[in-house]
Order: structure tokens, then sequence, then C-alpha cells
């Protein structure tokens, strides 16, 4: 069945300018510097039944046919795929599991997509026919030989380059269950109430609401999967039946001669199935008094000094007919919104309707414990200096104040960030 995979980490970025301020919030939050409090009501925190997931398995609570459709997605989710089946010519990894599988299957991995665009005139242009967009990093022999080279450059009309590691992808399920008025409810694009914060919801041009990845780029679980095997891997699709141009032209035969579409629908199916079902981190709920009552602190003074106006700790699914997500809280620490972060940390633009460089979706701190379980960075920088949970609680947008790492090429360019 499903099982760990080598520990490793998620990125986060620290800025030095409050980095003394975060250290002594931080002081006061040794399990809990993540989770944020706000004024709505909601369940408390640590919330018990978050306590029940396991990180990697399915929802507890599943019925017994929903429970095969997961594991159905999850054989899917690991295999190995071949040139023979589709695979390329450019692809980033063989397998979904290649790229999410730290600290395990479903998680992340420290190896960075490289995302390539270009904003012009107030537009974002994905560079689709460019080859712009996802940059894959290998090729199948048979496309090297076409293309004459190992992976895929950067297009020349690219303006804009963002390194982000892979989405993790627990709790994605309960994400995708909350109904879209509680987000479209939580905008403020103008800063309305005048606290300094503003935010809107990701939008394609036609309003659909996107909500997954940190630049609000895809809208739906199936649109995950089923482009993720067309940009991630090369597997044409029913839904995305013609390969991914490359280097600017259409892909020939003799670089892919397998078929289009190259696999049928009940692979994206099943991949949807498996996030549709997939837990999110389990909470960590302290045993003493005095634990309970630290993390009461760290939530207090989250919320105190503004790390809730972005990061909203608690949503709820809509009624669901799975049980599992029928009217369920989710502790996503995240509005769900873009937000405009400043030209510093402006990379790619984005697939929303105005898709701006500077624009970051709320990162979700439900991803948080992973720093926890992995003990560090994955960046291969040295942690902050104290308690490798000192990284939990520090949004993603901030800069690092460790001389080691801002040496380092892939964090002085804002790289890194997970694309959660």
């Amino acid at each position: 069945m499903w099982g760990p995979r080598s520990p490793r980490n998620v990125d986060v970025i620290m800025s030095v300018e409050k980095h003394l301020r975060l250290t002594l919030v931080l002081a006061l939050l040794p399990l809990a510097s993540a989770f944020a409090g706000c004024g709505d009501p909601a369940p408390p925190w640590p919330d018990p039944d978050w306590a029940k997931f396991e990180m990697g398995a399915p929802l507890p609570g599943l019925g017994e046919a929903e429970l095969a459709r997961w594991e159905a997605g999850y054989e899917q989710f690991i295999r190995i795929w071949k040139e023979e089946e589709g695979l390329g010519p450019a692809f980033n990894e063989n397998s979904c599991n290649a790229c999410h599988s730290d600290p395990t299957v479903g998680g992340t991995m420290t190896e960075k997509d490289l995302h390539a665009t270009a904003f012009v005139h107030g537009t974002c242009d994905y560079l689709a026919e460019e080859g712009g967009g996802n940059l894959r990093r290998q090729m199948t022999d048979a496309g090297e030989a076409v293309y004459g080279s190992h992976r895929e450059p950067r297009p020349p009309e690219a303006g804009e380059v963002g390194r982000h590691l892979p989405a993790l992808l627990f709790g994605r399920g309960m994400m995708a269950s909350i109904p879209e008025e509680a987000i479209f409810a939580l905008e403020d694009p103008d800063d309305a109430d005048g606290d300094g914060i503003s935010g809107r919801a990701g939008r394609y041009p036609d309003g659909t609401l996107a909500r997954f990845f940190r630049k609000a780029e895809l809208a739906t679980l199936h649109e995950i999967a089923d482009k993720g095997l067309r940009r991630q891997m090369g597997i044409t699709t029913p839904d995305n039946p013609t390969e991914h141009p490359i280097m600017g032209r259409p892909v020939p035969v003799e670089a892919d001669p397998i078929p289009d579409p190259e696999v049928g629908p009940e692979i994206s199916r099943a991949l949807t199935d498996y996030m549709l079902f997939l837990a999110p981190p389990s909470t960590f709920v302290p045993p003493t008094e005095e634990g309970k009552a630290e993390v009461a602190r760290g939530r207090r003074v989250f919320e105190e000094i503004g790390c809730a106006g972005c990061h909203t700790p608690v949503l709820f699914t809509g009624p669901n007919e799975v049980a599992a997500l029928d009217r369920k809280p989710v502790w996503l620490w995240s509005d769900l919104l873009l937000h405009d972060m400043g030209p510093e940390l402006a990379d790619n633009c984005g697939r929303d309707a105005s898709g701006h460089p500077a624009s970051w979706r709320g990162e979700r701190h439900l991803s948080k414990p992973l720093l926890r379980a992995s003990g560090g960075r994955s960046d291969g920088c040295a942690a902050i200096p104290g308690d490798p949970l000192t990284l939990i609680a520090v949004l993603s947008h901030h800069r690092i104040s460790d001389p080691e790492c801002q040496s380092d090429p892939f964090i002085t360019d804002r790289s890194g960030v997970s694309n959660d």
C-alpha cells in the first residue's frame, strides 16, 4: 500500500526586516506557530479531529467504494510511465510520485519546476506555443534526436521566470470542496475595510474561480490531473489530445510516434480520485495543559501581528455526498486569494485574468507540519538558528536572513517557493 519516502521538507523564505519580530513571536509557539486565529466562530484549535489524519493516507471515514477509488488512483499516481506508453518527448519525471514523494507520497521534492512567461501590456502570456509555462527538464532519446537538446530551453520571449517546488497534494480534496461563495466572500480587492490587506479571487478570463496553486492557475482537481499528465509527463489525454509544443514547434511523429490521445479518460479520473480522497497532514495536539496553553498564546500572537489577515485559519466544505467531505472544517490557514506582494517578490505571471507577476495566492499553512516532520529546509540552506519549527510560522513571501541562504541564487531570485 502507501508508505513514506525519503524525508525532505518544504521551502519557505523569511525576510530580514521581519526576522527579529518573528523570532520573538515564535519563541511563544513551540509547536503551533503556524496556527492562526481569527474572529470568525470556529472549532477549537488544535482540532482533535485533525489529529486522526495520516499523511499520505486516504481520508478516514471513506466508504468501501470510495476507498477502492482512492486505491486505484494511488496505483496510477505511483505508476512509472515508459516511452512506449506515451511518456515524452519532453517531460519532467516519469511518475507523478517522482515529483510528489517527500516526506511521503503526495508531497513535494527538491527539484524545482521552471516557469517562463511574458507579462506584456497588463496581460500574461504563458508562451504555450513557444514551449513556455512549465519548461520540462528531460527529453526522450527520440525527442533529443529531433530537437538537439536534452531539455526545453527558456523561450527568448520570456520576461519572467519562476522556480517553484511541486505542489503538496495533501488535503487537496477538502480544499476543492470549499464552496466558491465562501472564497468570494473573503475578497477585498480595494481594501474597503481599511486593514491594509487587499485580496482577490483568482479567476479565468471567463470568471471561473481558480483556487489551486500559488498563481491561481487551475480550477479543479481534474485539471490538475489531466494537465499534469500532459505538461509534466508529455502524456496526451482526451481532454488534452495534442502534445505541448516544444521550442515553438508542434511535435513531429519522429519525436513521439504514439498515437494521440495516448491514454484514456480513466487515468485522469483515477488521479482525480486520489487527490479528492487524500488526507491532509495530521494535527499535533499537545498532551499537556501547558502545551495547549502555549498553542492558544501562539494563536493570539499570530492574529495580533496580522498574519491571520491573509491566512484565514479555517473554512468549511459544503454539503457533499461523500461523508468524509460533508461540511467539514478545513484548517488551511489561507484565504485562497491572490495578494499583490510587491515588485521584489514578482516572478512569473499567472493564468489569472490579470496574472500580475507580483500576485501570489495565500499559502496553505496546513502543509507546514511537513517542516517539523522533515526537520529543516529543502533548498540546501541551513535553517534559521533555533528549533526547525521556527520556519513553520514564517510566511513564504519573506526573505532569508541566514547569510548562507542569501548566497544561494535559488533563494535570492525568490525561487524555491512551493507551488502550493
